[in-house]
C-alpha cells in the first residue's frame, strides 16, 4: 500500500446495521415563565442594595427579609408574584450568602490594611 504524508491508506469495509431511531424535539419559549426568570443575572441596583444592608450590619437572612418586606410594601399582588419569581430583582439565598461572604472578606482585608498601615 502506498503511503501519503505519514498516513497509511487502507481499504475498510464498513458494515452498517440500521436501527430505527425516533427522536422528538420540542422547544417551549416562554419569556415570562418563572423558570426562565430564575436564571437571570441580578440587577446592579439590587446588588448595591444588598451591599448597603450588609454595611448597615444586617446578616444575609435579615437582609433578605428586609429587602422582601420592602417589595411587599411597594408592589401590588400580581406584580409582586412576578417580581418574586424574577432573580434579577429577587436574588436567591445562595447569591446573597456568596455576596455577604465576599463583602466580609473584603472588609476584613481593608481593616487589616488600615491596622498595619498605622503601625
Amino acid at each position: 500500500m502506498p503511503q501519503t504524508k505519514g498516513y497509511r491508506l487502507e481499504n475498510w469495509r464498513l458494515e452498517l446495521h440500521i436501527h430505527p431511531l425516533k427522536s422528538t424535539l420540542s422547544c417551549i419559549n416562554h419569556r415570562d415563565s418563572s423558570e426562565s426568570l430564575s436564571f437571570q443575572h441580578v440587577k446592579e441596583e439590587v446588588h448595591e442594595r444588598f451591599l448597603e444592608l450588609f454595611r448597615d450590619g444586617y446578616s444575609p437572612v435579615s437582609a433578605i427579609y428586609t429587602y422582601k418586606d420592602g417589595l411587599h410594601i411597594t408592589e401590588s399582588d400580581q406584580e409582586l408574584l412576578e417580581i418574586l419569581a424574577d432573580r434579577a430583582i429577587n436574588p436567591d439565598y445562595g447569591y446573597v450568602i456568596r455576596l455577604s461572604t465576599s463583602t466580609v472578606i473584603m472588609l476584613s482585608k481593608v481593616i487589616m490594611a488600615r491596622k498595619y498601615s498605622n503601625v
